[in-house]
């Protein structure tokens, strides 16, 4: 299958690609819920962003935006991740049972951060998370664009305009927003920055990103397979989503880092 050929199927809304990769993609991220004690909080419940399950040296971690983890402490005693789709379920870890470590967040920086950190997931807690969820391996180097493939860009959040929320029960949506090809880049010591535009007019994109914080900005490469004889997709992971600028004539800057 040619390059022009995937793309064709790519444009394709009834095609269901964009979602297949959409989805390889999702299978690494949960959503993030504060969860307090109900009987003295009135929202025991509280969806507060994003984070993509990873692996650092064996060892197995959240990546998410450290104001995320901020919120998650302020606003209850445990963290909820979602699972699995379509099925009713209930995952917590006690805020106390998780080391974060990352470089030094200063609450005052919001354009600038950085807004990043790594939450250790418990070992107890493992063995559930990778019954339904898979791990990305960053201590893999993984090389560039080498396949005649079509890359894309997406970010992976669950929208809380997106979401259903009562006290002690949610119902959620992770979803992947593809974005704009080229995005303005700016590098500011140890750290880049990508800024890109989102059209918010578009079907099935929120006027607001809340709960998209915290994240993964990936690239997805669609590449038709000799193996499968389908196209596939391959997914590398570039960055953390962590602010939104306000929305101007319909279109948001979103930042992921």
């Amino acid at each position: 299958m040619k390059i022009e050929e995937i793309e064709t199927v790519l444009l394709d809304e009834t095609s269901g690609l964009r979602e297949k990769g959409g989805r390889a993609a999702g299978n690494f991220t949960v959503a993030m819920l504060a969860v307090a004690n109900p009987e003295v909080s009135l929202n025991p419940l509280r969806l507060v962003g994003t984070g993509t399950l990873v692996i650092v040296r064996d060892v197995a971690y959240m990546l998410t935006a450290a104001h995320v983890w901020n919120a998650v402490r302020e606003r209850g005693s445990m963290l909820g991740l979602t699972l699995s789709e379509n099925k009713d379920h209930e995952f917590l870890i006690p805020n106390n049972n998780i080391v974060a470590s990352g470089p030094t967040y200063d609450p005052t920086s919001v354009d600038w951060g950085p807004d990043l950190v790594f939450l250790r997931i418990p070992p107890e807690r493992l063995g559930t998370l990778k019954a339904y969820k898979n791990f990305y391996n960053l201590s893999i180097e993984r090389a560039g664009q080498q396949l005649d493939c079509i890359k894309t860009t997406a970010v992976i959040g669950t929208p809380g305009e997106m979401a259903e929320q009562w006290p002690r029960y949610a119902t959620l949506q992770v979803t992947a927003f593809f974005l704009e090809a080229t995005p303005k880049r700016i590098t500011k010591g140890k750290f880049d920055y990508l800024e890109y535009t989102v059209n918010t007019s578009f079907p099935g994109v929120p006027t607001t990103f809340g709960g998209v914080s915290g994240g993964g900005l990936w690239e997805i490469f669609f590449y038709f397979s000799e193996k499968t004889q389908k196209i596939e997709t391959i997914e590398r992971l570039v960055g953390v989503a962590y602010v939104q600028t306000p929305v101007v004539e319909g279109r948001v800057p979103q930042v992921p880092v």
